[in-house]
């Protein structure tokens, strides 16, 4: 009986593994075919990461870099991570727009406290 449940698990394992192995296959031609684009019709996450990847001193491998389309794949399936991976995205390029965001937290959660102490 323990046999059987190992072989099982360990079928699902390897299949898996293949899984795996021709996804990562696909995502290394696609990040091939747009590393080597003369132009880029519309800018996504496969941009941003090729970007990163042929900025001087970068550390983004292509190892490093199918690892995380890879897992963009999964986390793509929920929303709230979309979201918010490209809100850290956006926000990290801007400084700025960082800044203003966090001035405006602060005078929100005065105001809010203000208005909270006077109900109370």
């Amino acid at each position: 009986m323990l046999h059987a449940c190992v072989q099982k698990s360990s079928s699902s394992l390897h299949l898996s593994l293949q899984g795996r192995k021709k996804v990562m296959k696909m995502l290394k031609q696609q990040l091939g075919e747009r590393r080597n684009a003369a132009e880029r019709e519309a800018v996504d996450f496969f941009d941003v990461v090729t970007d990163e990847m042929d900025r001087p001193g970068s550390e983004m491998s292509e190892s490093i870099a199918l690892d995380l389309l890879f897992l963009m794949l999964f986390a793509s399936h929920e929303t709230t991570s979309i979201g918010l991976t490209a809100i850290l995205k956006f926000l990290t390029d801007n400084p700025k727009a960082l800044q203003e965001l966090a001035v405006s937290e602060v005078i929100i959660s005065d105001h809010f406290a203000v208005a909270t102490s006077q109900h109370c």
